[in-house]
């Protein structure tokens, strides 16, 4: 699978107002530059552990329930949902690189993943149809692990030397907890940050771990983020809000790779 990328530019939009202080970080003059050019793919988790992280969070179902009638939601249809808000602040072209990974059995772990529309992004208004369709038919029967994808992620920062986000959607499982250690460790080589947003009932001790441990990495570059711990009525804030929340750290670790040098690598 390769990520293919879609440059986002921060919007000039005047009626997007941050207020949360770490954004200051930035310069005004940077955060709504049109030079300041961010690459962000979203990663959704499709695995079979899935069926069963909802005991506690979701009455039981499996987390990627779909009910036809749009009377529930199931947890990633709410992050998918509040995520595009997000693009929207950041986004010139209403266009997501969304992929999945998991699903597939007949293949090798390493080529379960997928593209939500073969060859190139999503338009923002398409990413929730696109998971909706690939949510109700998806046979949630295999593990695959996010590792690769960050490895596809330090290709795509390497090649371009632009500041990238992966942001993946995911239960926690981690079947190589060693390869993913190794994997963020590596990342922080590159202008890569990874936020994690975990859906389900956890636990979460191996993300946190990533989030707050790690030492030998270069710069924090991992943040994790309890979907279950976000006020709902932040979810709901069409101003962004949950901007403030998944992308807190963001700031300081952009400037953290521009300190380091990083974006000349």
């Amino acid at each position: 699978m390769r990520l293919a990328g879609v440059n986002i530019r921060l919007a000039r939009s005047s009626s997007h107002h941050f207020s949360t202080s770490s954004w200051d970080v930035l310069s005004v003059r940077e955060l709504y530059s049109s030079q300041f050019q961010i690459n962000i793919p979203l990663l959704v988790d499709f695995t079979e552990s899935n069926l069963v992280k909802g005991e506690e969070t979701f009455e039981g179902r499996s987390l990627h329930y779909i009910d036809k009638t749009g009377r529930i939601t199931n947890p990633y249809q709410t992050v998918i949902s509040a995520i595009a808000r997000v693009f929207e602040l950041f986004d010139d072209d209403d266009s997501i690189p969304a992929f999945g990974y998991g699903g597939y059995p007949e293949r090798p772990i390493a080529e379960r993943y997928f593209s939500f529309v073969e060859g190139q992004g999503c338009e923002l208004d398409e990413v929730l149809q696109r998971y909706f369709a690939i949510a109700s038919t998806m046979e949630l029967n295999s593990s695959a692990s996010f590792v690769p994808v960050i490895y596809e992620a330090i290709k795509m920062a390497k090649m371009s030397c632009r500041y990238h986000i992966l942001i993946i959607i995911s239960d926690g499982h981690v079947d190589d907890p060693v390869m993913a250690r190794r994997a963020i460790v590596e990342a922080s080589e590159y202008p890569l940050s990874i936020v994690m947003i975990g859906v389900g009932d956890g636990p979460w001790t191996l993300m946190n771990e990533f989030d707050d441990g790690l030492s030998e990495r270069r710069f924090d570059n991992f943040q994790f983020v309890n979907y279950n711990t976000i006020p709902k009525g932040v979810l709901d804030n069409p101003d962004g809000g949950f901007a403030m929340q998944a992308l807190m750290e963001i700031p300081d670790q952009y400037n953290q790779i521009r300190k380091l040098g990083l974006m000349r690598k």
